[in-house]
């Protein structure tokens, strides 16, 4: 069985879910000015639902901010059998024998699970915008099916024995 050719792809912080974050809190605040604007125009500086409202923006825009800074930022490497990541945030740490997974696709942008056996599972976004002339051999990678990390003599072991017929019509 042959497996996709080797590749190494730039991962990182999208700039399409910077902008879908960041949207989505410019769409909360805007609805909590309409929300402010609607409730009685008589709230003086000490009602208390305004600053509950302001902490919660502050908030929101705070954990907007942490989700973009947490986004795994380096290399994704496939050897022809196992994924590596090599991470630009930790000088160059690798994380091998990872599998990883693509959960989001649309074609120009993915969402990639990568389970490392030696470390939490990472998600990464992969744009095609990063390496237009590598996109296609990471598609390729991500869709082909990976040799399994254990070797094919413990798996063939560890497979229960079929017997009898499978099928009721299976000839005996």
């Amino acid at each position: 069985m042959h497996s996709a050719p080797s590749v190494n792809y730039p991962v990182g912080r999208s700039r399409w879910v910077a902008r879908a974050l960041i949207l989505t809190w410019v769409a909360g605040a805007a609805a909590a000015v309409f929300w402010r604007r609607q409730v009685d125009s008589n709230l003086g500086a000490d009602d208390w639902r305004q600053w509950v409202l302001v902490a919660g923006l502050i908030v929101a825009a705070l954990g907007v901010r942490a989700a973009l800074r947490a986004q795994p930022v380096g290399q994704l490497r496939w050897d022809g059998q196992y994924w590596l990541l090599q991470d630009a945030n930790e000088r160059g740490a690798e994380h091998g024998l990872a599998q990883a997974s693509v959960h989001f696709d649309i074609q120009s942008l993915m969402l990639i699970r990568l389970a490392p056996a030696d470390s939490p599972v990472q998600w990464l976004w992969a744009e095609r915008y990063r390496a237009p002339d590598r996109w296609r051999a990471l598609r390729r990678a991500l869709y082909s099916r990976a040799l399994s990390p254990e070797p094919q003599a413990d798996v063939a072991a560890n497979r229960p024995a079929v017997q009898g017929p499978t099928h009721p019509d299976a000839i005996p």
